[in-house]
């Protein structure tokens, strides 16, 4: 039993991997091509997954705010 657990661990990080691959590549090409700020683009990342990569985005874009924040003062 314990191997099935940890076979189906293994598959569900494979496929929150590939959206991670999915969203860099979304985040590439919209920094590429949009003038949007950069929480802006993680916000709208984001709402599009449902997973881990949800929660990875946000936090990015909560950091890159602070430090913005920070560096205006």
């Amino acid at each position: 039993i314990h191997g099935f657990s940890l076979a189906n661990r293994y598959k569900y990080r494979v496929n929150d991997l590939k959206k991670v691959i999915i969203a860099l590549n979304i985040l590439k090409t919209k920094i590429e091509y949009t003038y949007e700020p950069l929480p802006q683009i993680f916000s709208d990342i984001a709402a599009e997954f449902k997973c881990s990569v949800r929660r990875n985005l946000q936090s990015s874009k909560h950091e890159n705010e602070r430090t913005i924040g920070s560096e205006r003062l």
